[in-house]
C-alpha cells in the first residue's frame, strides 16, 4: 500500500489525540505499531515534517542504452565480474547496479568461456 503523507499525518494525528490506538492504526497504515510509534514520537518533536521520508539512494536509472552495453560487454567477455564491465565501460554506477542488468538478463554467474583456454599437457 502507498501510503499517502496525508493519510500518515492524519492518522498520527488521531492516535496523538487518543482517537484510535496504536494497534488499530497499524492496521489501517498496513504497518507496524513500531513504526506507527516511530510516527507518534517524530509527529511530537517535529511536527509534520517529521513524518517526511528519510530514505533516500541512488535515483540515478539506467538508460537502455548503458544496459544494453552492459549486456553486450557480458556477451564478449562471458567469464568478466560486474566489476570488471563497470571499470571496462568507464560507468558512473555501483557494481550492485551492473549485477543487477545481469541478472535482468540471467546473465550472472555464467561462464561458457574459459578465461584462459584449456592446456593440454603431453608425457
Amino acid at each position: 500500500m502507498i501510503k499517502s503523507r496525508e493519510i500518515v499525518r492524519r492518522v498520527t494525528q488521531m492516535v496523538v489525540d487518543k482517537s484510535v490506538s496504536r494497534r488499530a492504526a497499524a492496521e489501517l497504515l498496513e504497518t507496524s505499531v513500531r513504526t506507527i510509534s516511530n510516527y507518534t514520537r517524530r509527529y511530537l518533536i517535529y511536527g509534520a515534517c517529521g513524518l517526511v521520508d528519510r530514505r533516500h539512494g541512488n535515483y540515478r536509472k539506467l538508460t537502455a542504452e548503458t544496459e544494453q552495453r552492459i549486456v553486450e560487454c557480458k556477451m564478449m567477455n562471458f567469464h568478466r565480474s560486474a566489476c570488471w564491465i563497470r571499470n571496462r565501460l568507464r560507468l558512473d554506477i555501483s557494481v550492485e547496479s551492473v549485477r543487477q542488468v545481469l541478472v535482468k538478463y540471467n546473465l550472472n554467474g555464467r561462464t561458457y568461456r574459459p578465461a584462459l583456454p584449456n592446456r593440454v599437457v603431453s608425457e
